[in-house]
């Protein structure tokens, strides 16, 4: 009979830790870092740098920017998360990042007065003031900015609250961190989110009817999903099958309330006019 996981005795080991040298099954084995779950959770410094947005070496604008292209490596930025405490600096990221993202998400799929058409056209309604472009611009934008707040909220609940359900004590900390700096992510995403909407507007009409939209919309959420499940695993000791759960669904619930916010606010838009 062969070697037993040093963390789940009930499973067989099927790899060496190169740190402890303890033998592991495969759910608390992480090959990018040859370190054991354990390992990576106790030294996260070992296998990630700091959040560049929070290193004194970086500063912060050249760590702002850092940070973003940080999010497009999931796998090997994760426990980043679990280095520093503060809960202040993802939360100032979040509102550089999220709230410019969110308004800009709603120019396209709720403006009345802008029309985008295929290929970058653009056409205003006749009769269009300044200022009745500039309070359609603004209107689109606030009602995009409270639909993606509840989904972040939504998302943001849901996944802190099952770390903190499967995860060790610290993971809560660091779920709530993960989401700071990963939030932007999100007006990306989905059916209406800002990536189909600005190809749907600047590609040929096959693009909508060939239903690419979907595809492109379902791709942000990809570094993100990949963000949280790393992060709940890696640093949160959660193990393999409730971690893939941490990203699936919270994912379904951003999806689902999206449409549900979408469909309450769609009344308060005023009629299409006439071109």
């Amino acid at each position: 009979m062969g070697a037993t996981c040093a963390h789940h005795p009930e499973r067989e080991a099927v790899v060496r830790c190169a740190l402890c040298d303890r033998d592991v099954c495969f759910s608390c084995f992480f090959p990018d870092h040859a370190r054991c779950q354990r390992c990576v959770e106790d030294h996260p410094e070992e296998v990630s740098s700091p959040v560049p947005f929070e290193s004194s070496t970086h500063g912060r604008f050249r760590g702002f920017f850092a940070s973003i292209g940080a999010a497009f490596r999931p796998r090997a930025t994760a426990a980043s998360f679990a280095i520093g405490d503060s809960l202040a600096s993802p939360i100032v990221f979040a509102i550089l990042t999220f709230v410019p993202f969110a308004m800009l998400r709603g120019v396209i799929p709720y403006t009345h007065r802008l029309h985008f058409d295929s290929l970058g056209a653009m056409t205003v309604t006749r009769g269009s003031t300044t200022r009745d472009l500039v309070f359609d611009v603004f209107r689109a934008s606030g009602l995009s900015l409270v639909e993606s707040s509840v989904q972040l909220a939504v998302l943001a609940a849901c996944y802190v609250s099952l770390t903190s359900a499967f995860g060790r004590p610290e993971a809560r900390r660091i779920a709530m961190r993960a989401v700071g700096y990963r939030a932007f992510l999100l007006p990306w995403s989905g059916i209406s989110g800002l990536l189909p909407n600005l190809l749907a507007w600047l590609g040929p009409p096959s693009f909508v009817a060939s239903g690419m939209v979907l595809v492109v919309g379902a791709l942000p959420a990809v570094p993100l999903c990949i963000a949280l499940q790393r992060s709940a695993r890696c640093v949160g000791r959660v193990d393999a099958v409730p971690g893939l759960a941490l990203a699936i669904v919270p994912w379904l619930l951003f999806a689902i309330v999206g449409l549900l916010v979408e469909s309450l606010l769609m009344p308060w838009l005023p009629p299409q006019p006439p071109a």
